[in-house]
């Protein structure tokens, strides 16, 4: 079965799959509403894109996305 593209994150998603842990989730919406971290709302929720999502993974691993 084909996985699905992604298109946002959630802030949890984001803590467990880009910072896994290393920053806490009010830190994490803290640099969002800074404007650290790109970010749109929707009811309420804080949602990443997954392009942002993909390219600090990819960074992570010295793969940057360009």
């Amino acid at each position: 079965m084909d996985e699905k593209k992604v298109n946002f994150y959630t802030v949890n998603q984001v803590y467990d799959k880009v910072f896994q842990g290393t920053l806490s989730k009010t830190t994490i919406h803290h640099m969002i509403k800074q404007g650290k971290i790109p970010s749109v709302e929707f009811v309420r929720k804080k949602l990443i894109p997954a392009y942002w999502v993909e390219k600090c993974i990819a960074k992570a691993h010295g793969s940057e996305i360009i």
